[in-house]
């Protein structure tokens, strides 16, 4: 039923803003899909998030859940709010001032575990944002009709935007990246929260006519799958 695919497919986008960091560039789909499918009202978390786009509140909030990431171990959080604080001209609050001095310290006089260990965050975290993207497209895939046994192949398609035949992803690498985002959403979702001082530069592709006839065509008909969502 429409309905009940709209219904998912605004939970989807729910999840979505949530984890990635309050994107607007979800809000602004989310917002969309409500005006054209005469969703009214409007579902309360879309309300309250346009809410804060038009008059944005201190960022006490934010800082507030950039805390409970950083206490998950997405070190990048005390970036986050070095950034806010001083956008909104705003102490740091005590946690972030306990991390800061324990990270510049560790600069200052060479200590090799803790710089290791913020090495290993950022490399790690590189990939949990890549694997996400991945996640993501998978979503949009199956909620465009693709089959599983089609899925992986057309995914690695799009994120390189060229087949592999043609040198693009290969659809295991894919298929690899599909299922560590699985399991570490399920493990701890705040390594995947989207921070705003370490976002992914957007591509600026070519769009590619050929491959997106090949997309279309492998893709099958029949309603929208959906995937279990972890």
């Amino acid at each position: 039923m429409a309905d009940d695919w709209v219904k998912s497919e605004l939970i989807a986008l729910q999840e979505k803003y949530q984890n990635y960091g309050n994107d607007r560039e979800v809000l602004k789909e989310a917002f969309h899909l409500c005006v054209n499918m005469r969703i009214y009202p409007f579902p309360e978390w879309i309300i309250n998030s346009l809410a804060q786009v038009i008059s944005p509140p201190a960022p006490d909030g934010q800082l507030e859940q950039l805390k409970e990431v950083f206490d998950a171990e997405n070190l990048g959080a005390l970036k986050d709010a070095v950034y806010w604080c001083n956008a909104y001209k705003k102490p740091l609050p005590e946690w972030a001032v306990i991390g800061l001095y324990g990270a510049l310290n560790a600069l200052a006089v060479g200590d090799q575990p803790i710089l290791k260990k913020w090495q290993r965050w950022a490399k790690q975290y590189q990939q949990n944002i890549l694997d996400y993207e991945v996640l993501e497209t998978i979503r949009e895939a199956r909620e465009h009709y693709a089959e599983w046994k089609d899925i992986f192949e057309i995914t690695a398609a799009i994120i390189s935007n060229k087949a592999e035949d043609e040198g693009g992803a290969n659809a295991h690498t894919v298929e690899s990246a599909y299922k560590r985002a699985t399991r570490g959403l399920k493990k701890n979702p705040y390594h995947y929260f989207l921070l705003k001082t370490f976002s992914k530069p957007k591509k600026n592709q070519i769009y590619n006519k050929n491959l997106w006839i090949w997309i279309k065509q492998t893709i099958k008909s029949g309603k929208p799958k959906g995937i279990k969502r972890p």
